[in-house]
């Protein structure tokens, strides 16, 4: 694995923002955003372990960034946003350094408030094939994300539970119909909450690219049961 760290431009200054790289000579790359403020590798090192989890199922390289977070002169959403547009422009940008090759399929792969800064930047690349969205929320940014989505004609895939107030069933459902271009997969964790916590829910957290990328469109419960435990 492999650790960087570039500045993005901010209204007040620079903001640094690492990565973990776990390399492959791929021109697929997956990258994985976690919630407001998350760390890197995240609790109980979720987003690491998961992140070796996805690149044994599909080969490809593996980006994992910090959690969006607030910026003097930014609004809260447009950190959001701002974050996750420069990850993706650094790894473009840097591929061939980094994985031997230019991307040519890029997935993205976030949680809550990470979510919705994927959701902007989905429709600006077309290196884009895949969103695959774990409770998607946010303070504010929810009509934005919906207008964001009907512009993305990839793939779409968006998970949450069925307690979770941040992101709400009936907030899935509005983001599913938004995605009127895209081919939209959603599941609903019945009784889960916004973090995915507990033995079970961690593995259908690990699980979720395998469901994501089912042509036989079986249930997330079905590739969580073979998925590794992160908690």
């Amino acid at each position: 694995m492999e650790t960087v760290e570039f500045n993005r431009p901010a209204p007040e200054g620079e903001v640094s923002i690492p990565l973990e790289i776990h390399t492959a000579e791929s021109d697929t790359v997956i990258i994985n955003v976690p919630g407001r403020t998350g760390a890197i590798s995240g609790y109980n090192d979720k987003h690491a372990r998961r992140a070796d989890y996805m690149q044994r199922q599909t080969g490809a390289a593996v980006v994992r960034t910090v959690g969006p977070h607030d910026v003097d002169g930014e609004s809260y959403h447009e950190s959001s946003v701002n974050h996750v547009e420069a990850v993706i422009n650094y790894v473009l940008q840097n591929a061939v350094e980094l994985f031997g090759q230019k991307v040519r399929n890029l997935i993205l792969v976030g949680h809550s408030n990470g979510g919705f800064g994927i959701i902007e930047n989905a429709h600006k690349h077309e290196e884009v094939s895949q969103i695959v969205l774990t409770a998607p929320a946010g303070r504010e940014g929810l009509e934005q994300a919906k207008e964001a989505l009907g512009k993305f004609t990839g793939s779409v895939t968006l998970i949450a539970g069925s307690e979770d107030p941040e992101c709400p069933p009936e907030q899935l459902m509005a983001l599913q119909i938004a995605a009127e271009k895209a081919r939209v997969k959603t599941s609903v964790i019945e009784g889960g909450g916004h973090d995915f916590l507990g033995t079970e829910n961690g593995k259908r957290f690990c699980a979720v690219l395998d469901y994501a990328q089912d042509d036989q469109n079986r249930p997330l419960d079905f590739h969580a049961a073979s998925a590794d435990e992160l908690y």
